[in-house]
């Protein structure tokens, strides 16, 4: 059976559409750039409700409050090889100078040697064209349905 994880994508419309992506921590993520980024997620465990795993994650990775009572789209889900990924925005701003973020930490082998790195190393926000070019197109689906969710709103 296929892993299941949960996540939250933050958006805010300023100007325009703007969502916040997270780049991964590690020696494996820290020269790539286009492709590479993604949203705050993690795995569902057993008994657990995937929102509330949405906001747990998000609270562990960016060390950003969500309330699970906060009002929610729900872009869908979307698997890959070894794991299903479902995704819930929420509009919301985020800046950095007021509310830094601080990652959580996991212990990788490198070179065989542990090292711990931080999950993310950083977070930042992207109008729709940017963030299409730098998210995993795994995730892309994602970014694709809130752009057609709030062009209703419009």
């Amino acid at each position: 059976m296929k892993r299941q994880s949960a996540g939250i994508l933050l958006y805010r419309c300023n100007q325009n559409l703007q969502v916040l992506l997270a780049h991964p921590g590690g020696p494996y993520w820290q020269n790539t750039d286009l492709g590479a980024w993604t949203i705050p997620k993690g795995e569902i465990q057993p008994n657990e409700n995937a929102l509330e795993t949405a906001c747990r994650e998000f609270k562990e990775e960016t060390g950003i409050d969500i309330d699970v009572n906060d009002t929610f789209l729900n872009l869908g889900s979307a698997s890959t090889k070894n794991k299903t990924n479902q995704i819930w925005a929420l509009q919301k701003d985020w800046d950095a100078s007021k509310q830094p973020f601080k990652s959580n930490t996991c212990v990788i082998m490198q070179a065989g040697k542990s090292i711990e790195i931080p999950e993310i190393d950083r977070l930042e926000w992207f109008d729709l064209v940017q963030a299409k070019l730098k998210i995993r197109p795994a995730m892309l689906s994602f970014l694709e349905n809130l752009e057609h969710a709030t062009s209703y709103f419009k």
